[in-house]
């Protein structure tokens, strides 16, 4: 099973789509971060885009931890891309 169908299973309503064009579009070597609007996820983004190529993924519901502010320095890095999650399907 590939990236796009794994990472699918996880959202559920609109986003399915889009997440399945965003891991046809980009390049091979990518990260997916969850999380990653919070403290330890957005550092960790921000540390990881400082210091590498690679495509990141990020993922995160914005809940009571999430704050899309601390990736804002990456709002027009084209080697970032924010997913927000709207809710998840359980098996």
């Amino acid at each position: 099973m590939d990236a796009a169908v794994l990472l699918a299973a996880w959202v559920a309503g609109d986003c399915h789509k889009s997440i399945k064009l965003i891991f046809t579009e980009v390049s091979k070597a990518m990260i997916l971060v969850t999380g990653s609007a919070g403290f330890i996820g957005a550092n960790f983004v921000l540390d990881w885009c400082a210091q590498h190529d690679e495509t990141v993924i990020s993922l995160d519901k914005l809940t009571y931890a999430g704050n899309l502010e601390n990736l804002a320095s990456l709002k027009d890095d084209p080697r970032h891309i924010f997913v927000r999650v709207i809710s998840v399907m359980r098996s």
